[in-house]
């Protein structure tokens, strides 16, 4: 029975887990999407200049995710049902639910909690490097400013 509240705390600490998960990855994906607006808004005002290297891992970044996180969540579905399955056929042929199937079924459900996770899992890992990276890039360019307007002098701000 211990094993079962076990499963449950742990499912708890998961489900947290990949909410502080998705904060970061929430704070990591502003500071991507800020670096590279301005890199997109620089390339579309001189495009001889612009970070093709950059610029070219828009979309493929965002696919492999999508792929690698649908392949996670897709294996794991296919494994909770299978054991689901044969979870339910033992209950059927016993007529009855005892201590260790209840502790099959919660260890279901806390992977099935456990789903949101793995799927976020690839999208977390990319725009934390991402934001690293670009952090790290911009730190070496200080001096250059790429919010000033066309003519040079840097946009005034209403008030």
């Amino acid at each position: 029975m211990f094993e079962t509240w076990l499963k449950l705390a742990t499912a708890g600490m998961d489900m947290a887990l990949a909410g502080v998960r998705t904060g970061e990855a929430m704070i990591a994906a502003d500071s991507v999407i800020r670096n590279r607006s301005e890199t997109v808004t620089h390339a579309l005002r001189d495009p001889l200049s612009a970070d093709y290297a950059e610029l070219s891992r828009l979309v493929p970044e965002k696919l492999g995710a999508i792929g690698q996180a649908a392949s996670a969540v897709s294996m794991e579905s296919i494994g909770i049902w299978a054991d689901a399955l044969s979870l339910y056929q033992t209950m059927w042929k016993t007529s009855r639910a005892g201590v260790e199937d209840l502790g099959k079924a919660t260890g279901l459900m806390a992977r099935m909690g456990s789903l949101y996770g793995l799927a976020l899992d690839p999208f977390h890992a990319k725009v934390t490097a991402n934001a690293r990276r670009l952090e790290k890039g911009r730190g070496s360019r200080k001096g250059v400013s790429r919010r000033s307007s066309p003519s040079g002098g840097n946009r005034r701000r209403s008030r």
